[in-house]
């Protein structure tokens, strides 16, 4: 019994510190992207449109348009899709394309069945587009005035096919500050950005609140069509770019980009519920591992460390639960320095730690949810649709 609970509490710290290791070689091998990189363009930079699907965005879209509009990036069109809007959405937008001829608003169409909205929004847009390369931003991010710039630079510099960029994720609100952390930590562990750009690696992941497209690229993959009916569409064409021999690039820039994903525990919960399970193929075994995973990792240290800090405390006691409250304390502090790495990284502010546990069986409870609604043929909702379920496909 003595080996057995040594080993269930000191497993989570081998798998965090080579987690961590991973995490800081990687990064050395991960292209950066920051204001003040790149150099002047040899000849005319390549035309860039922007499409920013839109739904109930009124909240968002002004500011999301108002960075894009402070971009340097000389040759910019901004295509704003109204994703059939029951908000002021549209005319905010329709305000904007008056005042700079960059912007053009396209009025979105009801879905055609087979089709959810997001993909079906962006293939609308994409059909107006002018430009050369296609970059697909979210509503609810924040670009910093060099941002596309940079991203088109380093986009040419490693003759890549498409770039997706890891930005700051702004965690302002508690339910952000115990869930996203942790979350993102999960992403980093499960899509480890060296294998993501590493050709012959069959990982890969993409950011789907940034993905700069070479036009030539998107359309041999079949663009948004060729997943007109999956929620993790990003997910799936990086997939498809990795299948067609096409040049996949994660690069690291939070000082390029911020997001502000979900900002009640109602959004984070039906937010994530929608991607979860389809983000892990719909399988079952994976949802249960990556359950387990959560638990092992993320609660079973804190349980460890309370449980043996208090029979500690009522007394002296065997040697091995003092083994277990230091391989607990130990692991704890592996979660520190690589929450304190994350959040130094990629921005995060303060990093939240004491949060993990609520942040883990929230997230368990979303991955539940997820699994069990997606299996059932539907119910996740979100801005108003219901999400069917159906078999991720790449």
């Amino acid at each position: 019994m003595l080996l057995l609970t040594l080993l269930l509490v000191s497993v989570p710290l081998f798998v965090l510190l080579a987690s961590l290791a991973g995490m800081i070689r990687g990064a050395r091998f991960i292209p950066r992207v920051e204001p003040g990189r790149s150099t002047p363009f040899r000849g005319n930079p390549p035309r860039v449109t922007v499409i920013v699907p839109a739904r109930n965005e009124e909240t968002r879209i002004g500011d999301c348009l108002r960075t894009l509009l402070a971009q340097d990036y000389p040759d910019l069109e901004i295509v704003v899709v109204d994703d059939c809007s029951t908000d002021r959405t549209g005319p905010m937008v329709s305000e904007a394309a008056g005042r700079d001829s960059r912007v053009v608003l396209v009025q979105g169409q009801p879905i055609p069945p087979g089709w959810l909205g997001k993909p079906h929004a962006i293939w609308q847009g994409v059909q107006r587009a002018t430009g050369q390369l296609l970059c697909f931003v979210d509503a609810d991010g924040r670009l910093h005035p060099e941002c596309l710039r940079q991203a088109v630079f380093c986009l040419e510099e490693h003759r890549a096919d498409l770039l997706t960029l890891g930005m700051r994720l702004e965690c302002p609100s508690f339910w952000e500050r115990a869930v996203q952390p942790l979350i993102l930590q999960l992403i980093l562990m499960g899509f480890p950005a060296e294998k993501v750009n590493d050709p012959n690696s069959q990982v890969a992941s993409a950011n789907g609140p940034f993905l700069l497209f070479r036009r030539s690229a998107y359309e041999a993959i079949g663009g948004h069509q060729a997943v007109k009916a999956e929620i993790v569409e990003d997910l799936l064409l990086a997939r498809r770019i990795k299948r067609q021999g096409l040049r996949l690039l994660w690069v690291l820039g939070p000082e390029l980009m911020s997001l502000r994903m979900y900002p009640s525990l109602r959004d984070l919960w039906e937010g994530w519920s929608k991607n979860f399970f389809k983000s892990l193929d719909e399988k079952i075994s994976l949802a249960v591992l990556t359950g387990l995973g959560v638990v092992w990792l993320f609660l079973l240290p804190w349980l460890s460390f309370v449980w043996s800090g208090w029979r500690l405390a009522a007394g002296p006691d065997r040697l091995s639960v003092l083994a277990v409250f230091l391989l607990s304390a130990a692991t704890l502090l592996v979660h520190g320095v690589q929450r304190v790495w994350i959040s130094s990284v990629y921005r995060l502010g303060a990093s939240g730690l004491y949060l993990q546990p609520l942040g883990a069986m929230v997230l368990l409870g979303i991955l539940v949810n997820s699994a069990v609604k997606t299996r059932r043929g539907g119910a996740i909702s979100w801005k108003g649709r219901v999400y069917p379920g159906g078999k991720a496909s790449g």
